[in-house]
């Protein structure tokens, strides 16, 4: 869900899904760290820093949840 909230920062044209919720859904700390990557800098670490704890987890995850968002087809 972190995942998904810090996706809404990346401007529209460079964004794989739209959820205006999954911020909410978070608890406070979680949302509070998802405000701060509104600066490109803290979402390049961000992404930065599960890429090298779990390589592959960032886009696996926007992925697998776009898979399930839009027919295969259309990917």
């Amino acid at each position: 869900m972190v995942i998904a909230a810090v996706e809404q920062y990346e401007p529209p044209g460079r964004r794989l899904i739209e959820d205006g919720l999954a911020a909410g859904l978070l608890p406070v700390a979680a949302r509070a760290a998802v405000r701060a990557c509104r600066w490109k800098a803290v979402r390049a670490w961000m992404a930065g820093a599960s890429d090298r704890r779990a390589p592959g987890v960032w886009g696996g995850v926007l992925r697998a949840v776009v898979s399930c968002v839009i027919p295969p087809k259309s990917l």
